[in-house]
């Protein structure tokens, strides 16, 4: 007896809503309109309320990709997600009967707050239905990714011999570079085994919606020689991904790699992908290379405030081996108490030296450290107590 569910579009509240219609069929009939390749997921045996969904349930498109359920602790208790979008929980487990054709079927139906969007194939002669995440890219000029193009990355995983993790059973999630992050040229000579490991995060199929900012996975990479932990975080309206390198060695730098999701949140068999605009775990950029790269960037405002007030911390900063620089986010910068300092340039000028330290310092060397600027008064206390992004 299957069951199905049928996903229904409305405007409910000026947004688009979408509803899953579970249902349970006897004697294996099937649903008038429905079609393979409409959005139509299903699952197994009967209709399923919010309290038994279990880690995914199966689709009914081809292929029967799944449907990965996250829960996580919300505002009023615990919020539920199929994939990026959360069950609005309030109109959801609404159940009822109805007889069709002689046949009692039961239904459960579940509001969500985002359309759920298949992989799909823009080749009729090359079809691609529930791929695993090798598949993904060994078919991405055969799928819907935009102007995205990922084959610089295909080509060191095949290069590298690394395709197993990307064909393995399970739960993973999959961060892949587009290839307008492989410049400038030496970058893609810098994906080794190791940095193709730091772009996989085992046990955990990561959508961002459901997925809090700043908590840390550790990735393929986790030993006592080397370790590398991921962690999202979200700004005006863009979703980034970071990697820190915890423990570097030799060949891998200690450090933040930041990277924008360019195309997120793809559902594979075996987990999900998101797509990156730059490699993680390749720390080839100079600090002012990071705050000059993107118009739209996190901290670009930083940098603007840099150019506008402090050209010679610029300077310095361009020409030194080793610094740190604590650049505020747009948001910071965006405060109205913030704004108002903006006009004292004098003031500005003093404020800007507290951000930056002739020091290479990692997470782990500030905590419990304090730092003096050589070239003032000023000198900077870091307790790991009170540690606080910025």
């Amino acid at each position: 007896m299957p069951t199905r569910i049928v996903t229904a579009l409305s405007g409910e509240r000026d947004f688009m809503v979408s509803a899953f219609l579970f249902w349970k069929l006897s004697r294996d009939k099937t649903a008038d309109g429905l079609r393979n390749g409409d959005l139509v997921p299903s699952v197994p045996n009967r209709p399923l309320t919010i309290e038994e969904l279990r880690d995914y349930i199966s689709s009914e498109l081809e292929g029967n990709p799944p449907l990965w359920i996250t829960r996580r602790p919300g505002r009023y208790g615990v919020d539920v997600y199929i994939n990026n979008a959360m069950i609005l929980l309030e109109q959801s487990n609404f159940q009822s009967k109805l007889k069709v054709n002689g046949d009692t079927m039961t239904q459960v139906l579940h509001i969500i707050n985002e359309v759920l969007e298949p992989v799909r194939s823009n080749s009729m002669e090359s079809p691609v239905y529930n791929p695993n995440a090798f598949q993904f890219l060994n078919q991405s000029e055969n799928l819907n990714l935009g102007d995205h193009r990922v084959r610089t990355f295909r080509q060191q995983i095949v290069i590298e011999k690394k395709e197993s993790i990307y064909k393995a059973e399970g739960r993973f999630t999959f961060f892949i570079p587009v290839d307008e992050g492989f410049k400038p040229v030496p970058r893609p000579r810098l994906i080794d085994r190791l940095v193709i490991d730091g772009h996989v995060i085992p046990n955990e199929v990561l959508f961002t919606a459901p997925t809090s900012d700043n908590a840390q996975y550790p990735t393929l990479v986790f030993s006592d020689n080397l370790k590398v932990v991921i962690s999202f975080s979200k700004s005006q309206n863009k979703v980034y991904v970071q990697s820190n390198t915890l423990v570097g060695d030799a060949t891998h730098t200690d450090g933040v790699v930041l990277a924008e999701i360019v195309k997120g949140n793809i559902p594979v068999r075996n987990g999900v992908v998101h797509l990156i605009a730059r490699p993680l775990m390749v720390v080839d950029n100079t600090v002012r290379d990071f705050l000059e790269e993107k118009e739209d960037g996190p901290v670009y405002k930083f940098y603007e405030t840099i150019r506008d007030f402090g050209d010679d911390i610029m300077a310095t900063i361009s020409h030194l081996h080793d610094v740190t620089l604590f650049a505020p986010s747009n948001e910071a910068l965006n405060e109205p108490n913030v704004k108002q300092m903006l006009q004292d340039k004098n003031r500005m000028k003093e404020i800007l030296k507290l951000h930056y330290v002739k020091e290479r310092l990692t997470l782990d060397k500030i905590k419990d450290k304090s730092v003096s600027q050589r070239d003032s008064s000023l000198r900077i206390f870091i307790r790991s107590s009170t540690y606080t992004s910025i």
